[in-house]
């Protein structure tokens, strides 16, 4: 039996989000228009303003942002680039959120930027085993649509266009396959 998510407590839910649309590290103008307008109701309801830019490569893009600046930043990306990105796009006193893992890699803070701007961070782990079963749960009940995100699809033998579209970053997600 699939449990109905839609009846969860609404009071778990809380401030306000913003989902900086980026192409090709270019910002979409009215990602600049939902910041602002994020940032009015945010204020009203007392709650923080969380800004979510996804990418590596975003440099320009949170200096841009910065002067809008995110009261809480989530790094999902697990690169140098996207931590410095955050740093740059959370406001002053902001919460930097560490999400990705780093597979190893040792990854620089810039710990002049997090004392002048008093930028509190803290470390989560992003998912929990009980995560799994909801998903599939989900999944198999159809609740969540996966195809519109498989942008391309290639076979085995065509692994070297598969990754040079993965580099461009062409599409949300490159999928191959085994041929017969």
């Amino acid at each position: 039996m699939v449990e109905n998510y839609n009846s969860m407590d609404l009071a778990a839910f809380k401030n306000v989000w913003v989902f900086c649309e980026q192409r090709q590290g270019k910002m979409m103008p009215t990602t600049f228009e939902l910041i602002s307008e994020g940032r009015k109701l945010a204020d009203e309801l007392g709650v923080n303003l969380c800004g979510l830019l996804l990418g590596d490569n975003v440099e320009g893009i949170a200096k841009e942002l910065g002067g809008y600046g995110a009261d809480v930043v989530f790094e999902c990306a697990g690169a140098q680039s996207s931590i410095d990105a955050c740093f740059d796009y959370v406001r002053r006193m902001g919460k930097y959120t560490q999400m990705a893992m780093f597979g190893g890699r040792k990854m620089a803070i810039d710990m002049d930027k997090m004392v002048v701007k008093e930028i509190r961070m803290i470390g989560v782990q992003s998912q929990r085993w009980t995560s799994w079963d909801k998903t599939v749960k989900l999944l198999a009940a159809g609740k969540v649509q996966l195809e519109p995100l498989a942008t391309h699809e290639f076979g085995l033998s065509e692994w070297e266009k598969a990754f040079e579209t993965f580099e461009k970053k062409e599409g949300i997600k490159v999928v191959m396959y085994p041929e017969d």
